[in-house]
């Protein structure tokens, strides 16, 4: 018998490409070539520079097939550049969605498609010293934008440097794409001509297919071109199900405590031997000195990826409102920590007890589900998974528990006996100079009341732990009264 296969079926896929286009003033004929070439529906654009007051804006347009393709243009409001715009087909309705939100240190956009899904366009101006502010600029519009949409596209030029493996801003980005459920594509390939990976191409809830980049010439940046696809409900299910089988996942590592130092040292020293006569210009013997450490590195621990350890996962699928909720708690916790205010710090307490009752009650709800089956051996089966544990924590080399309970009460005897005869050694022995006196008591003194009541409030033995004094007791005092009497 044959076996069929499981083909995913898409009701939409669409077309498109992401470019930083360094200003489209005299490209827009040969964008127009590139969009019916490759069949694409949308072509998106950062750094556009061009604006409608432009004197010649509509005169760059008219190379554009005005029949097929429409424009929204979004320019930077005040200074020249910058810019983002979408060129797509006609038969789609495509809408710009504002948002409560604004940014200082990049410029977004954001664009409705069909009502299918929703296109985030970001692009960060180079300077280095605004890579922090970025960072939480870019996690507050995301906590926005996965509270309000389900299917994202997040893509342009960020001017991060993805290629390197310890850049900590790109590796932060990426953090942030993890953790609000964003799939990165591009990779550590390069998008721009001096071997960078800035550009982005990002998917939440869509499925992206056959990614590819390519110069043509149209600036210092390369073209990305890849397909969105949007599954049917048989395939979110099917997807939902699968998820539960991740693929393995992998990170870049090197071995630097096997690394033979003294190997490395003399391997350095060679080299660097061997610049020292023939290079005289500084910057020259520092790119040197550089990539001969490079060298030496990927020889002595050269670069292995390891498999990321697999994370337990809950028996309860949590549902959208703790999804929201949990969103709201981290962007809350980033907010008190950036601003150090007593009035977030409340807001934060707040949503960390909201968060908890949320899942207590969801928890609760799952297992009053399972138990309210009608089935007796599901019952029976969720009782005991409940009441008792599925294997037992014994240490090794034990298999009955009555063999492990003697072993440790003869080891805490054992600990017992050893601490009392510590104690015993270390108190002072008594030193008899001569035989003690072998003559009886001839006489008895009466005691005073001082003398009652300083041996009523005698110090307890110095071996108690807990050192006190005694409270006098009424039945001793009048016991010696009566006797003095």
């Amino acid at each position: 018998m044959m076996a069929l296969k499981y083909v995913t079926v898409f009701t939409h896929l669409f077309n498109l490409c992401v470019v930083n286009i360094q200003s489209a003033r005299n490209k827009v004929g040969d964008i127009n070539d590139i969009m019916n070439e490759r069949g694409l529906d949308f072509m998106i654009f950062t750094e556009f520079w061009m604006k409608p007051k432009d004197a010649d804006y509509h005169f760059q347009l008219s190379n554009l097939d005005n029949d097929n393709y429409g424009i929204i243009n979004h320019p930077r409001p005040r200074k020249m550049g910058g810019g983002i715009a979408m060129i797509y087909r006609k038969r789609y309705r495509v809408k710009q969605v504002t948002i409560n939100f604004s940014a200082k240190t990049f410029e977004y956009a954001v664009f409705n498609v069909h009502g299918l899904f929703t296109v985030v366009v970001i692009y960060r101006p180079p300077p280095l010293n605004t890579r922090q502010d970025f960072m939480i600029e870019v996690d507050q519009l995301l906590s926005i934008i996965s509270l309000d949409y389900n299917r994202v596209l997040l893509c342009g030029d960020v001017n991060l440097h993805f290629e390197r493996m310890d850049d900590a801003y790109a590796n932060q980005f990426l953090g942030y794409m993890s953790d609000f459920e964003f799939e990165y594509h591009v990779g550590r390939k390069p998008t721009h001509r001096l071997s960078g990976s800035l550009d982005v191409v990002c998917t939440q809830g869509l499925c992206c297919k056959s990614l590819d980049i390519e110069d043509v010439q149209l600036s210092d940046h390369f073209l990305l071109y890849f397909s969105i696809g949007i599954m049917s409900k048989r395939d979110l299910q099917q997807s939902a199900l699968s998820s539960c089988r991740e693929k393995p996942r992998y990170y870049d590592f090197r071995d630097y405590k096997a690394l033979n130092c003294e190997k490395f040292v003399d391997s350095v020293s060679s080299k660097c031997g061997e610049l020292s006569n023939g290079v005289d210009n500084p910057d020259d013997l520092s790119e040197s000195i550089v990539r001969i450490v490079s060298e030496s590195v990927d020889e002595f621990a050269p670069v292995s990826q390891r498999k990321t350890k697999k994370k337990r996962r809950s028996n309860y699928v949590f549902d959208q409102e703790i999804s929201e909720a949990k969103q709201v708690r981290r962007q809350l916790e980033r907010q008190y920590r950036k601003n150090k205010l007593e009035v977030y710090r409340q807001m934060l307490k707040t949503q960390v007890f909201k968060v908890r009752d949320l899942v207590l009650k969801h928890k609760a709800r799952v297992v009053r589900n399972k138990l309210s089956t009608g089935s007796p051996k599901e019952l029976f089966a969720q009782v005991k998974s409940l009441t008792s544990p599925d294997v037992k924590m014994l240490p090794s080399g034990y298999d009955d528990d009555v063999k492990l309970a003697e072993d440790f009460a003869t080891f805490f005897q054992s600990k017992v006996d050893s601490i009392v005869s510590e104690f015993n050694q270390s108190l002072p022995m008594p030193i008899y100079t001569e035989n003690p006196s072998t003559v009886r008591f001839a006489e008895f003194s009466p005691l005073s009341v001082d003398q009652v009541h300083k041996l009523c409030r005698m110090k307890c033995s110095h071996l108690d732990p807990f050192q006190h004094y005694s409270s006098p007791s009424s039945g001793l005092f009048f016991f010696l009264m009566f006797a003095n009497w």
